[in-house]
């Protein structure tokens, strides 16, 4: 887990040298440990949210985690769900680890929504199919997850800023990318 999530602190801190205090929100946040961690690293500096479409995970969260998630926004939502107003450019950074993978027919909708969530970063930490070893691009192609995320990402006429393999496996079916996409307008 400390390997993926230091990918995650190495955007927030870029981010904490602009200003003192950011808002970060997790979508798939799951079992939260993520947030726990960034909780840990960054206490007071990082505003947190986690959207889940499982209200039960996240009700088991906050049994198991009690006051580490104290202060923890967390929202049972889908990521394909249509982004509110109020929602719109509110954190500094979004990120999603292994659950947009999980998101078979609508990965469109679930990197819109991050992006339109997003003021500055979105990083998702995903398998991609065009990094995949053999073995792994057989099962997404027989599993249909996530073979789109790098082309719906430039179909959406987004910016990516990085986009490479992690050195992190978790199984051979299972390789990890990281794609970052920036929002901050570019100077001329």
């Amino acid at each position: 887990r400390n390997f993926y999530v230091a990918y995650i602190y190495e955007e927030v801190g870029r981010l904490l040298q602009q200003r003192p205090q950011i808002d970060v929100l997790e979508v798939g946040c799951g079992n939260c440990i993520n947030l726990v961690l960034l909780k840990k690293r960054y206490g007071d500096r990082v505003r947190l949210a986690g959207h889940d479409i499982s209200p039960r995970r996240i009700e088991v969260a906050k049994t198991h985690f009690g006051a580490e998630l104290d202060g923890v926004e967390l929202v049972a939502k889908s990521a394909t769900d249509p982004v509110a107003l109020d929602e719109m450019d509110r954190f500094d950074l979004v990120f999603s680890m292994h659950c947009l993978e999980q998101i078979p027919f609508a990965v469109a909708d679930a990197v819109r929504g991050m992006y339109q969530r997003a003021r500055q970063r979105v990083v998702m930490i995903e398998p991609v199919f065009e990094f995949a070893r053999p073995s792994q691009k057989l099962y997404l192609i027989h599993s249909d997850f996530v073979r789109t995320l790098l082309p719906t990402v430039h179909y959406l006429g987004y910016s990516i800023v990085r986009a490479e393999p992690l050195r992190i496996e978790s199984s051979l079916w299972n390789q990890s990318s990281i794609v970052i996409v920036d929002k901050t307008p570019r100077l001329a």
